[in-house]
This record gives C-alpha cells, structure tokens and sequence, in this order.
C-alpha cells in the first residue's frame, strides 16, 4: 500500500512505475517521487513529499524549482525544457482539424521519455468539434537531454485506430527538446 499523506490519498494514481528520486528503486505508480521504503524512512508521503500527517503538499519540502508538469503547444515548436526532473510529466497538445484526414502523432521520442501508449486524446473545440487539441502525456524517466518530435499522419477512411500511421502527404512536424537533472 502507498505510504500517502491525507490530501493525496484522495487522487488517483497512474498505473505504470516510475523511480525513487531518492535511491532510484522502482515507485508503484509514475505519480510517485518516492518508493515505500524511503517514504517510511523519511515519514514523507510518496507523491508530494509532504509530512505524512499533513493534509496537503508541504511548501518546505519541494524538491524541484519546476512545476510538476509543462504543458507545451504549437507555438512552443523549437522549444527547450530546461532543469526538468525524472518524475515529471510533458503534456503536449497540438491544435488539429479533424475534417484534415491528419492527425498528430509521435515520431520519436528519447529513451529517457516514457513514450504514452496509444494515438493521443482529442479534445473537441466546444463551439466547433471539427476543431480542437490532441494531447500527450510524456513521464521524464532519467537525466540527460531527449528530443520529443511529432508529425502529423494520415487517418484512414474509418477513422483513426491507434498511432503508428504513414505521415501525412505536406505534414508539419514539431519538436522540443528536454533536458532532466
């Protein structure tokens, strides 16, 4: 069971492992900075590293000077994610017209990036569903610097069934780069 302060008890996990930034043992879920062991150890909850009897993060205690996770987007291409930590998440979202026949999806990804599973989730635009933003979500595994580069591909006729599609005829490609300490 995770060892958790009170307010992230409440959230819900995500489901694949990811690395004590303490001894770099394996963690139960991405989410957390801490495997059990050393959360008992230091009687810190595992996510935020917060006293475990506080009921929320501890302002005193934050490891990182950055967010837990950046979001990037089309006006972010050519970008560099400096003094990012293993543990944090980039979540890309790029502006898609479904009506193209294209669709954003990765080309590659460095090996210290988590490569997420699947084509992306498409948020429709609510005023016009035609329109709208397909995200990605990026877990930072390990020091050193990666690039994360997309390009857009081509949808079959019964719509889109994964990733992996041939890139599309005039496709734009998009790229940052990333730099964990």
């Amino acid at each position: 069971m995770a060892t958790l302060c009170s307010t992230c008890q409440k959230k819900r996990p995500q489901i694949f492992v990811g690395t004590c930034l303490k001894c770099k043992a394996v963690t139960t879920s991405f989410d957390f900075q801490l495997c059990d062991a050393c959360a008992q150890n230091l009687q810190q909850c595992q996510w935020c590293r917060g006293p475990l009897a506080a009921t929320g993060p501890a302002a005193a205690v934050p490891q990182t000077p950055s967010p837990y996770y950046y979001v990037k987007g089309d006006t972010d291409n050519g970008s560099t994610i400096k003094n990012a930590t293993a543990g944090e998440q980039v979540h890309i979202r790029l502006s898609e017209d479904q009506y193209s026949g294209k669709q954003w999806d990765i080309k590659s990804v460095g090996p210290g990036i988590a490569r997420p599973s699947g084509g992306g989730t498409f948020i429709p635009d609510p005023q016009n569903p035609q329109y709208g933003q397909r995200t990605f979500v990026f877990g930072l595994k390990s020091t050193g610097t990666y690039d994360i580069v997309m390009h857009e591909v081509t949808r079959n006729c019964w719509g889109w069934s994964g990733s992996g599609g041939q890139p599309a005829p005039n496709g734009k490609t998009w790229k940052i780069t990333v730099q964990i300490v």
